[in-house]
């Protein structure tokens, strides 16, 4: 009935089901009938940078911010593993209302973050006021605040890839910022499935289910909002459109 990449459908007819997004892995990516301002959604980011610097996380640099023994079971189970030269990010979302440099939740330190709790964080966080501003507000209020649980930007430096992996059927958004042509998606345990360029512009739906991985062989940074999407209302994000 689909592609694996399913694009330009129907957003009243198209058929696609909480089990087809849940229960299968028929599929590896949709794109949304939803175009994002990108001149707009860049000025928020450049922003965000100039005013919050000292909230982008870097692994290397924030080591401290790790249960260290967490992080070597996850390195051990191959998972960080996956990763391969420099990432970091800003954390957009978070059960208090900080702004530094946070950990990812599943890596945090306990003792120097006692308000995570890695099984209900999904719940608690909520999005920090002082970046909801601008364009992101507005796709916020657009797409709704469960279409922005556990928010974060990740950047991709040049050079960065992530080998193939399965995640998870916690469904996630993908919105671009900045990605060259030649930054891909690749899908597949041996690729496959193909590979895909996430545009900015769009909003993409990931199987992080299924094999995927990315390359970012240019030389310029791969920034994407990554989301986790209530599966309660993903259906209603499916079927919006603003063309």
């Amino acid at each position: 009935m689909y592609g694996r990449v399913i694009k330009n459908y129907d957003p009243i007819n198209h058929g696609i089901t909480k089990h087809f997004l849940y229960e299968t892995n028929d599929w590896d990516l949709i794109e949304l009938n939803y175009n994002v301002d990108v001149e707009r959604l860049q000025d928020w980011w450049k922003t965000v940078l100039k005013n919050y610097e000292n909230m982008v996380f870097d692994f290397n640099k924030h080591y401290q911010s790790l249960e260290l023994e967490k992080s070597k079971e996850m390195v051990e189970q191959g998972y960080c593993g996956y990763y391969c030269g420099p990432i970091d990010g800003v954390t957009l979302a978070w059960p208090e209302e900080k702004y530094e440099a946070l950990p990812p939740p599943v890596q945090a330190n306990l003792e120097k973050y006692p308000e995570v709790n890695r099984e209900t964080f999904f719940d608690d966080a909520t999005l920090l006021p002082k970046l909801r501003f601008g364009y992101f507000d507005e796709l916020i209020n657009e797409l709704g605040e469960d279409s922005f649980r556990q928010a974060i930007v990740t950047r991709h430096h040049p050079g960065m890839y992530i080998r193939q992996h399965r995640d998870s059927k916690v469904l996630k958004l993908h919105i671009p910022i900045e990605s060259h042509e030649n930054s891909f998606f690749h899908f597949g345990e041996n690729k496959e499935h193909g590979k895909y360029h996430l545009k900015p512009g769009k909003v993409y739906i990931l199987n992080t289910g299924d094999w995927h991985g990315t390359t970012n062989e240019t030389e310029i940074f791969r920034s994407h909002i990554i989301t986790r999407i209530a599966d309660w209302h993903i259906l209603k994000v499916i079927g919006m459109t603003n063309d």
